[in-house]
């Protein structure tokens, strides 16, 4: 549990309070946190490792607790769940590719709204209850 924690909410809670002073530098500045919709109370269904999916709850809280501070720092940030891909974790019965993922979440990043909304979506841009 520790470890799942540390990786998935801890690390980029600290990691984006490090960055700060180089994201309000920078030019149209954002923040992208990779979720999943495992991490959704909303969607809590059975899984094999619960660790996981309570961590990236973790990091969703981290991300709606960050938005309205970002926003104000003049960054955009936002919540993204990459799909079902075909990778170690995901295994190879998963629907997507890896750039197919990849291609939809920096499409979302891109296109980010400046408005200090707390925003949970998949690598389509559809919202995910939280």
């Amino acid at each position: 549990f520790r470890q799942a924690f540390e990786t998935n909410a801890l690390a980029p809670l600290l990691l984006t309070e490090a960055l700060l002073p180089m994201l309000r530098a920078g030019h149209s500045p954002k923040v992208a946190f990779i979720s999943s919709q495992l991490g959704s109370i909303a969607r809590t269904s059975s899984f094999y490792t619960p660790s996981y999916a309570m961590a990236k709850a973790a990091l969703n809280m981290v991300g709606a607790l960050l938005a309205k501070p970002l926003h104000e720092a003049g960054i955009a940030s936002v919540l993204l769940h990459p799909g079902w891909v075909r990778t170690a974790m995901g295994g190879p019965q998963a629907p997507l590719e890896a750039s197919e993922a990849v291609a939809g979440m920096l499409g979302i990043i891109d296109g980010l709204p400046g408005d200090g909304a707390a925003r949970f979506v998949d690598y389509r841009g559809e919202a995910l209850p939280w």
